[in-house]
């Protein structure tokens, strides 16, 4: 995601690579809204497995980023 570009969003699917009701548990993706303590962004994961990242053009890190530096934002998921 660049700084200050529109959108300002990424989306994936983070079951992509895996095969959903192969176990006992056909729904392993809990929904919900995420922001680590850095808030660079917000995660939003859907019950599908897709989900949206939002960069937080307003945080002052992201703001403050001249050409050529960049942040690192990460999210750990488990799906059961």
């Amino acid at each position: 995601i660049t700084e200050d570009a529109v959108p300002n969003t990424v989306t994936g699917n983070v079951i992509t690579n895996d095969t959903v009701g192969a176990d006992s548990n056909a729904t392993p993706v809990t929904a919900g809204t995420f922001t680590n303590a850095a808030g660079y962004g917000t995660l939003v994961l859907n019950s599908n497995g897709t989900y949206t990242y939002t960069l937080n053009n307003s945080n002052a890190a992201v703001n403050g980023l001249g050409a050529g530096q960049s942040l690192t934002d990460s999210f750990t998921y488990t799906l059961t």
